[in-house]
């Protein structure tokens, strides 16, 4: 199946989250990353989105769900805002100091 396939299944299986986004980004051929920006993650710890988007896939997709390994990205906009914000300041201060890119601080 090709990503804009793929990726038209995934929006449709998390519209009931009136999502402002949904990615999917492959990483090899055994994972691919699942991105869903909504609002309805307001107050929902991450593990419990996780949840969510896994039992979502398993449940309405079973054959799609056995096929790989997927990883699982759930924010709000703002979250993803001040995630951005906060890793162009980091890879800033990183450049500064030297650090290479796998020592950047969390």
């Amino acid at each position: 199946m090709d990503k804009k396939h793929f990726s038209a299944i995934v929006a449709d299986l998390y519209k009931s989250l009136t999502p402002f986004k949904a990615s999917v980004f492959v990483k090899n051929e055994d994972s691919t990353l699942i991105r869903v920006i909504s609002e309805a993650f307001n107050g929902m710890t991450f593990s419990a989105r996780f949840k969510m988007l896994n039992d979502e896939l398993q449940d309405k997709q079973p054959d799609l769900f056995n096929e790989k390994i997927y990883i699982f990205e759930a924010f709000t906009s703002a979250e993803l805002a001040q995630l951005s914000l906060a890793s162009h300041s980091s890879d800033l201060e990183s450049s500064d100091l030297g650090y290479s890119e796998s020592a950047k601080e969390l």
